[in-house]
């Protein structure tokens, strides 16, 4: 895998993170309780908002499901606006 291809997956995952944010905002959820209703640890949340660490795709799975939003064409849509 040469650097280019890491660099445009760094910016893809990077983005699809800003709008699980965006969305839990904009939802008025708090970090704590979108842990308990996807059942993923606070830490690994916050972890992902800073930008420190970013989870595997099936916790990623598990946080767009309690924020009951979707993936779909590269970015996330919430499933209230289907």
């Amino acid at each position: 895998m040469n650097e280019e291809s890491i660099d445009i997956g760094d910016r893809l995952s990077a983005r699809l993170f800003e709008q699980v944010i965006e969305i839990r905002k904009e939802k008025g959820m708090t970090q704590r309780e979108l842990a308990q209703l996807s059942g993923v640890n606070l830490s690994v949340i916050t972890k992902m908002e800073n930008g420190t660490s970013y989870p595997r795709l099936f916790t990623f799975l598990k946080i767009l499901e309690g924020l009951d939003a979707t993936l779909q064409m590269g970015t996330l849509e919430d499933k209230m606006m289907e």
